[in-house]
């Protein structure tokens, strides 16, 4: 009978899972397609109620979808696409969808869609995509575009969680200010509703502490590294009390309270050596540079190379944040090895330190925020354009069924009007699409040129203070020729000169070629004052990137008149500039 009865509840079990499964597809269309608001919130807790059923029923689920959905309904295909990467996202199976073909399906269905909002929201999960595969600058780009028009319409008490995302990956790509500020706007709107919740708001005053600790507002750091102890003395998370007492450590340490920042950073390499490594690394090398500073050679020289190796070995050794570190280490290591006259240790770090530091700078003038969106307004530009054309296609086809009706009524002459009416319609919205994009690349390559301007007058004052602090002790003969050295160095290198020679000829494209061909014996040296002059840097601005004297630059200008047979009234600037 108890046989009977478990096979009877089995059949019934399947049959009402099979009828479950069945009707599944229609209702999670439904919703789709649903004019209900919010639809993500409809969306997620569909997911969630289904998700005991596996990765594969909404895999079948998608697949059967899909087919319903026409190609010209942009405004269903927009949502779909984006139920499609919350599926993905929630079973952590976004490496299997294909990036650039789904962020482009996001965007032009978004933009074709005409619903901003929901363009906004396509863009947010674009960047959700372009995260999840690391491509963190472009991620934070799309993120910050959607923000925007998300607050148009959302009130920021319900874009919490965003900001948060949006603050962690500002530091990610090294945008400090941009970190502090959507930290700030989290920790503002978000409600302590969970015990997670608190813990979330511990982990981003931690992340304004570290912003303010990169910015050298030490101050400012300490007030939140420290407002953040305090939360963590509420959960007792040892872990994260080590965590934060790293970066707290560095914070006493650049204040002169040694006694404190000692105790903080030892505690940080306790707790933080077999689970946070790079973090034990970060504190391992601060100690050190204590050390250094107290005259313990061997205890400083142990913490250094300790943070050197935990850095070199480490899993994560190619994010930005362990280079960061590492770039920190060398400076120690440098700094240890000077101090204690081994100067080809001293200079063989230094030299690693300055390799690495020139990377860094590269990347996140890259990442920075400001280039960041002035990408993001090239390629909205670039779609605009897309679009643009499209519907001049579409305006061809109306078009020619319209000459057709046209022809059959006899009304010649008013068919001719409204076609070149569209036809002008359709140019003039290609032009201005084109107009924008043109706009926006010129900015951005100005914008890069002038982060590169400002790499190299770093580097220029880099090697000044590098070189004055040899000048203290200039008498030992080792350090003479050091000095020799950095004056030979060129801050201007092959590969800084190839960047900009690439972003220049982007801006003024064929202005070498003309200047080849006016002065056939010009030199290289003389071609890059041309293009400083191009770019209307001044004397001393030109001498600090070609690492020379503002008499040498002058020099160079006059044999570059002689060159251009220029009399004494003729301006050169004026003559380069008209090029």
């Amino acid at each position: 009978m108890r046989k009977r009865l478990k096979a009877l509840l089995v059949l019934m079990l399947l049959f009402f899972l099979s009828n479950s499964v069945k009707s599944a597809p229609s209702d999670f269309f439904e919703a789709i397609s649903s004019k209900e608001d919010p639809f993500l919130d409809l969306m997620r807790n569909k997911i969630k109620t289904h998700e005991y059923m596996g990765f594969e029923f909404f895999e079948d689920l998608l697949q059967t979808i899909s087919p319903q959905i026409k190609p010209n309904e942009h405004w269903l295909r927009t949502r779909f696409l984006i139920f499609e990467v919350m599926v993905n996202r929630t079973f952590d199976k976004s490496e299997l969808m294909n990036l650039d073909q789904t962020v482009s399906a996001l965007k032009e269905n978004g933009l074709r869609s005409g619903d901003r909002l929901l363009l906004a929201h396509a863009r947010w999960y674009s960047g959700f995509l372009l995260h999840d595969f690391f491509k963190i600058d472009l991620a934070l780009g799309n993120c910050i575009d959607a923000i925007e028009v998300m607050e148009e319409y959302i009130p920021r008490i319900k874009l919490a969680d965003k900001y948060e995302f949006l603050g962690e990956m500002a530091f990610q790509v090294v945008d400090y200010d941009a970190t502090i500020g959507y930290y700030k706007l989290f920790l503002e709107y978000k409600l302590e509703v969970s015990e997670i919740d608190k813990r979330r708001k511990i982990v981003a005053t931690n992340g304004i502490g570290q912003a303010f600790l990169r910015k050298s507002s030490f101050s400012e750091a300490k007030e939140y590294l420290v407002l953040a102890n305090e939360k963590i003395s509420l959960y007792q998370d040892d872990l994260w009390r080590g965590i934060n007492n790293a970066y707290l450590g560095h914070v006493y340490l650049a204040l002169g309270e040694t006694d404190a920042a000692e105790q903080l950073l030892k505690n940080a390499i306790e707790t933080c050596l077999n689970t946070e490594r790079n973090v034990a690394s970060y504190a391992s090398n601060y100690l050190g540079r204590l050390y250094l500073n107290k005259g313990m050679k061997q205890e400083s020289l142990f913490y250094l190379e300790q943070a050197e190796q935990f850095l070199l070995n480490s899993q994560n050794k190619y994010l930005l944040q362990t280079q960061f570190y590492l770039l920190e280490t060398y400076r120690s290591l440098s700094d240890f090895y000077r101090v204690y006259l081994d100067n080809r240790l001293a200079n063989e770090y230094f030299e690693k330190y300055k390799e690495l530091n020139d990377a860094i700078r590269y990347i996140s003038i890259l990442s920075s925020q400001n280039i960041t969106r002035l990408r993001m307004d090239n390629e909205k530009a670039s779609w605009e354009l897309s679009v643009a054309e499209l519907e001049k296609e579409s305006i061809i086809q109306r078009r020619n069924i319209l000459l057709m009706i046209v022809i059959s009524l006899f009304t010649i002459i008013g068919s001719f009007l409204l076609i070149a009416r569209n036809r002008m319609k359709a140019q003039r919205l290609s032009a201005e699409a084109e107009s924008k994009r043109l706009v926006a690349e010129k900015n951005a390559i100005e914008a890069q040129l002038d982060m590169l301007k400002s790499s190299l007058m770093e580097k220029s004052r880099m090697l000044q203070e590098f070189e004055n602090r040899l000048s203290v002790i200039q008498n030992r003969v080792d350090v003479q020729d050091d000095l020799e050295r950095i004056n030979e160095m060129k801050i201007l290198t092959e590969e800084d000169w190839t960047a900009f020679r690439k972003l220049f000829e982007r801006l003024h494209p064929g202005f070498m070629t003309q200047l080849k061909q006016s002065i056939p014996g010009i030199t290289t040296a003389e071609l890059r004052l041309a293009t400083l002059l191009k770019m209307q840097y001044s004397a001393k601005e030109m001498a600090d990137i070609l690492g020379v004297s503002t008499d040498s630059v002058y020099k160079a200008r006059y044999r570059l008149r002689t060159k251009l047979n220029l009399e004494n009234e003729q301006s050169l600037e004026n003559l380069i500039l008209n090029m």
